[in-house]
């Protein structure tokens, strides 16, 4: 019976040698603390694969962004007068033997996290005086795709998309499968008769850890 072990126990080394390469790495999204502003708010993260890909690949996200702006009367955003949904996917490149993203190039600016959700209150679609409340929700995946080639309609600065200076397009890449790691923003804004503006709820998802 030990030798029987012994074999087992050398094919599962063998296969977490021969099988890890060419498997998907989970993707890890390593959150900081989210930021929010009077007039804003901002979420950086940095994205880790769990283990080295032998192939390198792309780490790809999947957006939807849902932001609603209504009056002090309605708490519950029964009835807003702003309500807009955007979904677009963003990827970073991912090099063999590596468990991060690649340095962006010099065209983009020097800058110490993977990617940051970002958001300015809509002032101009407030009520006259500023008086408001708006609510964003943010819902992300995220999964690392081994050994794939991009679509050339992937861009930086994509107009078509809010992600700034990372790769994305509003189409989804034909590579793309459903399920990976969630990567979650809901916030609440107010500024209502008798309260200062301010952020009343935010949650992520994974929570920020000290």
């Amino acid at each position: 019976m030990t030798t029987v072990y012994v074999l087992a126990a050398l094919l599962v080394l063998a296969a977490s040698i021969f099988v890890i390469p060419v498997f998907a790495s989970p993707v890890r999204v390593v959150p900081r603390r989210p930021e929010p502003e009077p007039e804003g708010i901002q979420w950086k993260v940095d994205f880790r694969l769990w283990f080295p890909s032998g192939r390198g690949g792309y780490i790809v996200q999947h957006l939807r962004i849902r932001e609603r702006v209504t009056d002090c009367r309605d708490p519950q955003f029964a009835q807003p007068f702003v309500d807009r949904t955007r979904e677009f996917w963003e990827a970073w490149p991912v090099s063999p033997r590596t468990v991060r993203p690649e340095a962006p190039p010099p065209s983009v600016p020097v800058h110490d996290y993977d990617d940051n959700f970002r958001f300015g209150i809509p002032r101009k679609e407030l009520n006259m005086n500023g008086h408001g409340r708006v609510r964003i929700e943010v819902r992300g995946v995220v999964r690392f795709f081994p050994g794939v080639t991009l679509p050339a309609t992937f861009r930086r600065r994509n107009p078509a998309t809010q992600a700034g200076y990372a790769l994305s397009d509003a189409n989804r890449p034909p590579f793309w499968r459903p399920g990976g790691t969630q990567h979650d923003l809901v916030a609440e804004w107010e500024h209502c008769p008798g309260t200062e503006m301010h952020w009343k709820s935010v949650d992520e998802t994974p929570k920020f850890r000290e």
